[in-house]
């Protein structure tokens, strides 16, 4: 996250109190509004990673930062307070207001409104995001591996001819007892420390991506290769089912309980 100060105020005080903040560092430009305007796209887009610093700028020239910004494929966030910082609000991928000080104006053009004005709060308010897109992610991860497994096991037995695994009331028993309440609990993970550390997932990549299936193993996956040998080589006649069906949802609950600890937080046992 890179914080670039806009302000109305001149130059030189702007730099000051930026260079004490920690956003003006050493080689980075302030810019102001005049010199802005002289400035072409081509010759702002070469500097605009440089500038850390916009001072006398007018609401046109916030939403031209904003739009160079978003040109290099960033996710711009804007903040401000009042009416002439709407349109920049309006513009940026996530504008924040001001909830003590900000205009009415401000308020309906943002996306987010900062209850208590403190800058402080985007950071616990990304931290938090983040925390809800993961816990998302886990939570289907978890459902689906579980709901393929059962399927993938009924439809080969099905097919082969192979003795029944499940009634549909162990089936039953087994979503409402491992699918339901450990997804619940895994999308309330709390967030742990080191998410604001990891970088940012791309914003036009969906959330079945190659790496959401195929390089994340989980036990429940496992349930299909425990039983499946176990329906092939069963000896019993037709009749007598229940000692392979009793064996097959102790496989579906051991393996679920498994997955949902796999699925949990990078932090969680078994990860």
């Amino acid at each position: 996250i890179k914080p670039i100060m806009i302000t109305g105020d001149h130059k030189i005080t702007a730099s000051a109190i930026a260079k004490q903040i920690g956003i003006m560092r050493d080689g980075d430009m302030a810019v102001t509004g005049m010199e802005l305007d002289a400035m072409n796209d081509e010759e702002l887009d070469r500097v605009l990673e440089k500038i850390s610093v916009y001072a006398r700028v007018s609401p046109e020239n916030k939403i031209r930062i904003v739009e160079a910004w978003q040109r290099k494929g960033n996710i711009v966030s804007m903040t401000g307070d009042g009416v002439n910082d709407a349109p920049a609000l309006k513009k940026a991928d996530i504008g924040v207001a001001m909830g003590i000080t900000g205009t009415e104006v401000s308020k309906d053009a943002a996306s987010m409104i900062l209850q208590d004005d403190n800058f402080a709060t985007i950071i616990k308010a990304v931290a938090n995001g983040r925390n809800v897109y993961r816990n998302i992610r886990n939570s289907i991860l978890f459902l689906l591996s579980g709901n393929m497994a059962a399927i993938i096991t009924v439809l080969f037995t099905s097919i082969m001819a192979l003795p029944v695994p499940f009634e549909p009331v162990h089936l039953l028993f087994i979503n409402l007892l491992t699918d339901s309440l450990p997804a619940l609990a895994i999308g309330m993970e709390k967030p742990e420390d080191g998410l604001l550390s990891q970088k940012p997932r791309d914003p036009n990549k969906g959330i079945l991506t190659k790496d959401f299936g195929f390089r994340h193993p989980h036990p429940r996956k496992t349930l299909p290769r425990l039983q499946l040998p176990q329906q092939a080589f069963d000896i019993q006649p037709r009749t007598s089912q229940q000692p392979l069906q009793r064996r097959s949802v102790r496989s579906g609950l051991s393996a679920a309980r498994a997955c949902a600890l796999r699925t949990r937080a990078p932090f969680a046992l078994l990860r």
